[in-house]
């Protein structure tokens, strides 16, 4: 467990294995949470690289307001990776921070070496009964997993649920309403994985499946009965999806 100072603020980060020859794989998590949300991959390792996540701005341990835009946050992640010193990283985000690996792909395309998409869509809208009801620090958990999950299950994943300011919440709601990038999601040419819960009600395997066909560099892995919240549910199966994708030599359609 480390923190880095980024723009004035203390980010709170966590690295296992690391070892200057390989690169990071770096896991960003979605609207509200932090990076408790990679328990399971945390460990993750291969030949060449090693897991890190974080807290984003004013997320968890993280200092800062948090965005109320996508852009931000990836410019954000631009600042954490050159300031680490990281010349290439694989990227990998949950719902948000899916958006934030899309527009991170396109702007930066020079930095990643391969991204992970889980959860996520091109286009993200956030109902406005959800956007009033987070403002009172709602949770919206139960829409997150598939039918057949266990409780206790979901009461784990979800532990750090209020260390999160419901505003912080609202605002990274405000960025998901806001993406978009339908149209441009051709031009990532990144080699991309793109995982989603068979039984996602947030970003329907219909995304899922948008991407797999607009990114021209990618594959599609449908994990069945899981939700959104897919890495907690079937941690297994993601995790050897994920090391098996980083570890292709060649990973083209």
């Amino acid at each position: 467990m480390s923190t880095i100072n980024i723009d004035g603020m203390s980010i709170y980060y966590i690295s296992k294995n690391y070892r200057q020859d390989k690169y990071p794989l770096i896991f960003i998590h979605g609207a509200g949470n932090t990076s408790y949300t990679w328990y399971n991959q945390i460990s993750i390792t291969g030949p060449n690289y090693y897991p890190l996540a974080l807290d984003l701005p004013g997320h968890g341990r993280s200092n800062g307001d948090g965005y109320s835009e996508i852009e931000k946050y990836s410019e954000f992640m631009y600042s954490f990776i050159n300031t680490l010193g990281f010349e290439h990283v694989v990227l990998s985000g949950h719902s948000m921070g899916g958006a934030i690996v899309q527009d991170f792909a396109l702007r930066y395309p020079s930095k990643l070496k391969k991204a992970i998409l889980i959860g996520t869509g091109a286009k993200l809208r956030v109902a406005k009964e959800v956007l009033e009801n987070t403002k009172k620090g709602y949770s919206y958990s139960h829409y997150a997993y598939s039918p057949k999950t266990d409780k206790e299950l979901i009461n784990l994943a979800e532990k750090e649920f209020s260390l999160t300011d419901p505003m912080v919440r609202y605002n990274d709601f405000i960025a998901c309403d806001n993406f978009n990038v339908m149209d441009k999601i051709k031009m990532i040419n990144t080699d991309t994985l793109i995982i989603v819960g068979r039984d996602d009600q947030l970003t329907p395997v219909k995304y899922a499946e948008f991407l797999n066909r607009e990114i021209k560099n990618s594959e599609l892995k449908i994990i069945d009965d899981a939700g959104h919240n897919v890495m907690w549910e079937k941690p297994e199966e993601v995790n050897l999806t994920i090391k098996s994708f980083l570890e292709e030599e060649n990973n083209g359609k």
